[in-house]
């Protein structure tokens, strides 16, 4: 079994007795459980359930006669055709959300008239609260702030205190 397709494998998402089962039926082609159990390492009682997970996945099939069942590994384009199809439905997931947004963010704002307390800390939270100066439109800020040497951004404080002329911000230091 090669390592590089094995670990490839298991990028895809396919756990370590997939990987090793695909494997095993790519290189021999139709065998029983226990055949797969020796040619891939893999103990004979996991082997059905890495098999029902690879089936779920369309890689692998089964074919039953009087006495024995035999697996095979399905067309390896199989493994691209999943992918397209996962990056299909990831597509439909953003255009939903994205779509969604508009409404969600018309339900944010229509909640402005309370108060609202957030909490910002270290340099992420001086960006935060800078950009929240430039989204909204409100009119006055009362903030506290204990503001470490190591943490002034100068542009990020100039930026905020321009703002402050625009609109007062009641600043109280600790």
């Amino acid at each position: 079994m090669s390592e590089s397709m094995y670990l490839r494998l298991m990028e895809y998402g396919l756990s370590d007795k997939e990987a090793r089962v695909y494997l095993s039926l790519i290189q021999r082609g139709s065998s029983t459980a226990q055949e797969i159990a020796t040619h891939s390492t893999v103990h004979r009682s996991t082997i059905y359930a890495a098999i029902d997970a690879l089936k779920g996945h369309g890689l692998v099939s089964c074919l039953e006669d009087e006495k024995r069942t035999l697996f095979y590994a399905e067309n390896p384009k199989r493994l691209a055709e999943l992918i397209d199809e996962e990056v299909r439905m990831a597509r439909t997931k953003q255009e939903s959300v994205t779509s969604l947004i508009p409404e969600l963010l018309a339900l944010h704002r229509s909640d402005r008239s309370k108060p609202v307390v957030r909490f910002f800390e270290g340099m992420e939270g001086l960006r935060s609260f800078r950009s929240l100066l430039r989204e909204t439109k409100t009119k006055q800020y009362d903030t506290f702030a204990r503001l470490h040497a190591k943490l002034t951004d100068v542009a990020c404080v100039d930026e905020i205190e321009r703002h402050q002329i625009a609109r007062p911000l009641v600043r109280y230091r600790m």
